[in-house]
């Protein structure tokens, strides 16, 4: 079973309207859910950001999509980003996290 992953930067509700849009694509979609990224809490200690507070602006969201098959996982790709491209949110698909 072939899972997508991908970050989205944006607001959550934003967020929210592609998650919501993902779950739409196929009913046989088994599981779309918001994960956290080890990575976003890693505490680099050379961030050019590293103490800063991470509550201006839009935020970054890591989501997990279990689809059937490569065709409905390629579906989700593309309804993902065209959403998140009207929404004027900035999407990135991931290996793994």
């Amino acid at each position: 079973m072939p899972t997508v992953r991908f970050r989205i930067t944006a607001s959550e509700d934003d967020t929210q309207d592609v998650i919501h849009h993902v779950e739409n694509v196929d009913e046989d979609i088994e599981r779309v859910e918001e994960v956290n990224d080890v990575m976003q809490h890693s505490g680099w200690g050379d961030s050019s950001s590293a103490g800063l507070s991470d509550d201006y602006g839009p935020g970054l969201h890591c989501v997990e999509v279990e689809a059937p098959n490569d065709d409905i996982a390629e579906l989700v790709r593309v309804a993902a980003e065209e959403r998140a491209y009207r929404l004027g949110a900035v999407i990135e698909f991931v290996d793994r996290f």
